[in-house]
C-alpha cells in the first residue's frame, strides 16, 4: 500500500485542484488514510469542486478496502460533513494555538518555534520574561474529524463477515469470496489481529471489503455486533467464521440466529510441531 496517494482534478485541460492523502500506521485502525491536503485554485472556489473531490477520493478508497479520514478547522468542510449522511463525525474538539510572534525575544527553551507552542508556555518581550508584558496571542480553533461511509453504507443492506480463524492469504480470500457481493451489500470483515502487516488484512484488501481487527480491545467489535451496537447493524446479515481451533463466539452467533460457516482445516495456518 502506497504511503501517499495524490488525486488530481482536471476541467477539461485545466488544472483546477488536488487532493493529498497520507497512510498512517495505526495499532487499532488498519488500512487507514488520512487527508492531508485539499487545495483548488482561487478562480474556480465556490463551485463544489473541493468537496465532490473530496467524496471521490472516498469512494476509491472504500473500493480498495481503505479507511478514509478527514480532518478539517474550515467552516465551510465542517458543515458539509456534518450535514452529509455519507460523512460520520468521529470527533470534534478545540485547541488553542498562537501566532503573530516570530519577531519577539521569548521566555521559551532555545529553538522552539513561537509558531508551535502551545500552553503552558507565554511569549513575553523580554527574554527572561521578567520585566516584560505577557502578549500572548491565543486562538480557539474548532477542528472536526469525519470518516467517509460512502454512498453503499446509506443505500444497500449491510453483510457483516467475523472471522474467528487464523487465516493465511489465501485463506481468507478463498473463505470470504463466495460472500462478497458488493452489487448487493455494504461488506465489512472482522478479522486478524492489530497489525498492519496481518495476511488477513491484505486478504480483505484484495477482495476490496473493510477490515477491523478480531481482537481489537479484548474483542470489543464483536460485543458491539453480539449486542447490536455496531456501525449499520440494524438490518445487517451475520456471516460467522470459525474452526475447530477457535470458537469461543460460535453459540452466542447461533443464538442470534446468524449463519455460520465452519472453514476446512487446509485453509488454515499450520500452528508449530502442530502434524
Amino acid at each position: 500500500m502506497a504511503p501517499c496517494r495524490v488525486f488530481i482534478c482536471y476541467w477539461g485541460d485545466i488544472l483546477v485542484g488536488f487532493r493529498a492523502m497520507l497512510l498512517l500506521p495505526n495499532g487499532d485502525i488498519r488500512d487507514f488514510y488520512m487527508g492531508h491536503r485539499l487545495v483548488v485554485l482561487p478562480d474556480y472556489q465556490g463551485m463544489g469542486i473541493g468537496v465532490h473531490l473530496n467524496d471521490f477520493c472516498g469512494e476509491v478508497m472504500l473500493n480498495d478496502g481503505q479507511k478514509y479520514y478527514c480532518k478539517t478547522a474550515h467552516f465551510k468542510l465542517k458543515n458539509y460533513y456534518k450535514s452529509r449522511p455519507t460523512w460520520k463525525v468521529m470527533k470534534e474538539e478545540m485547541k488553542k494555538y498562537t501566532k503573530g510572534c516570530e519577531c519577539l525575544k521569548t521566555n521559551l527553551p532555545k529553538g522552539v518555534d513561537p509558531y508551535s507552542v502551545s500552553y503552558p508556555f507565554k511569549i513575553y518581550d523580554s527574554r527572561d520574561g521578567s520585566n516584560g508584558k505577557n502578549i500572548s496571542k491565543w486562538i480557539n480553533r474548532s477542528l472536526i474529524s469525519a470518516r467517509y461511509l460512502g454512498k453503499d453504507c446509506i443505500e444497500k443492506p449491510h453483510r457483516i463477515l467475523v472471522v474467528e480463524s487464523e487465516l493465511d492469504r489465501k485463506g481468507i480470500i478463498d473463505a470470504l469470496k463466495p460472500y462478497i457481493d458488493k452489487d448487493k451489500f455494504y461488506i465489512e470483515a472482522i478479522c486478524g489481529g492489530t497489525r498492519n502487516e496481518d495476511d488477513m488484512c491484505f486478504g480483505c484488501h484484495d477482495l476490496g471489503i473493510q477490515s477491523y481487527p478480531f481482537d481489537y480491545k479484548n474483542f470489543l467489535h464483536v460485543r458491539y455486533i453480539l449486542d447490536g451496537t455496531f456501525d449499520g447493524m440494524e438490518g445487517a446479515e451475520i456471516v460467522y467464521f470459525y474452526d475447530d481451533k477457535r470458537k469461543s463466539f460460535l453459540e452466542e452467533f447461533k443464538k442470534r440466529g446468524c449463519a455460520c460457516v465452519k472453514v476446512a482445516d487446509s485453509q488454515t495456518k499450520k500452528e508449530l510441531f502442530d502434524f
